[in-house]
């Protein structure tokens, strides 16, 4: 079986999807209830995978709550130079979906993460919805996108 590399459009659009997962990994707070304790903090890595270019990308993130705003810290085990500070804060809420915008504050790219930051653009000018689930009392959260990960975002 021979792979076909992906039309340029393609490749953009699905890694503008992982961005946006990423960015919104544990990330939706009710309007009267922040998702995150106030001044709790949550860190894990999350990584980029372009197979028909055989790229991949490392980032550890680091989420914290700050009044009803919720910060990220992205930076690169792999190349110091990379930083991304933004804030996400919820817009609306839609029954057990919150809708979320990002705002990027703080960003410094690097030649070596082109994964990434090729789509803090799309992350800007798109709603980042998820919704948060208990099966069987574990706490989970699924995004419009298909991602699925293991959070508390509000208690049960």
């Amino acid at each position: 079986m021979k792979w076909h590399l992906a039309k340029p459009r393609k490749s953009e659009v699905l890694l503008m999807l992982a961005v946006l997962i990423v960015a919104a990994c544990g990330y939706f707070w009710h309007r009267s209830q922040s998702a995150l304790k106030p001044g709790s903090n949550m860190t894990q890595q999350f990584g980029f995978y372009d197979l028909p270019q055989q790229q991949k990308e490392l980032y550890d993130v680091q989420f914290s709550t700050v009044g009803e705003t919720i910060i990220s810290h992205v930076s690169s085990p792999n190349n110091p130079q990379f930083r991304l500070k933004g804030s996400f804060v919820q817009k609306n809420q839609a029954g057990e979906k919150r809708i979320f915008t990002y705002t990027p504050v703080h960003f410094v790219p690097s030649p070596d993460t082109p994964l990434l930051a090729s789509n803090i653009d799309l992350l800007m000018h798109s709603q980042v919805r998820m919704q948060q689930l208990w099966p069987d009392g574990v706490p989970m959260v699924t995004m419009q996108n298909g991602m699925i990960f293991l959070y508390p975002l509000d208690d049960k």
